[in-house]
């Protein structure tokens, strides 16, 4: 958690997974990135 209050997921593990987070918080993750790189944004 950032001092204003935000919280912040750092993952540097190149293996690393996210479902978990998706599963607690609800926030779709998985559609959100690749919607992200369909978009082909820099």
């Amino acid at each position: 958690m950032t001092p204003s209050g935000e919280w912040v997921f750092l993952e540097i593990n190149p293996g690393g997974q996210y479902g978990w987070i998706e599963a607690a918080t609800g926030v779709p993750l998985t559609n959100v990135l690749a919607d992200l790189l369909m978009e082909g944004r820099p």
